[in-house]
C-alpha cells in the first residue's frame, strides 16, 4: 500500500513514526501529508512537552484555520479523554484518527467531532 490507507490499523504508541508498526498523532499527520505532498509544518521534538497554546502557534503560522475539514490533507484537531486533544488528518472524505481502540482509523468527516481545523 503507498497511500494514506497503510496506516489504518496501525496501533498507537506515544512517539512511534511507523517505522516498527506504531504511530502517534503527530506522525500519522505527518506521513498523510507526505502521501499527499502537502508541504508540512516543521517538526518539533518540544511538541510532545509544550503547551497546547505554542502549538497551535506553530501550526497558525503554517496554515490557515478553517471551519470544516473538506480536503485531502486537511489537519484536524479532536478531543481526547487521555491526552486532551490529538491530530487527525482529512483523506478520502474521512478523517484519519487514533480511535478509542488506540489503532489509526477511518471514520466519516460528520462522525468525528474536532475543536479546530487546518489547511
Amino acid at each position: 500500500m503507498s497511500g494514506c490507507e497503510r496506516y489504518i490499523g496501525m496501533s498507537y504508541r506515544f512517539g512511534a513514526d511507523g517505522s516498527d508498526g506504531f504511530i502517534d498523532c503527530i506522525h500519522l499527520v505527518y506521513g498523510c501529508l507526505r502521501v499527499l505532498q502537502v508541504p508540512t509544518p516543521e517538526f518539533k521534538e518540544s511538541w510532545y512537552k509544550d503547551s497546547a497554546r505554542e502549538i497551535f502557534r506553530d501550526i497558525n503560522r503554517w496554515g490557515k484555520r478553517i471551519v470544516e475539514p473538506r480536503y485531502d490533507g486537511d489537519i484536524i484537531v479532536c478531543p481526547n479523554e487521555e491526552t486532551r486533544w490529538s491530530f487527525g488528518v482529512t483523506w478520502k472524505t474521512g478523517l484519519l484518527t487514533i480511535a478509542p481502540s488506540q489503532r489509526v482509523s477511518w471514520t466519516p468527516n460528520t462522525l468525528v467531532p474536532h475543536s479546530r481545523a487546518y489547511r
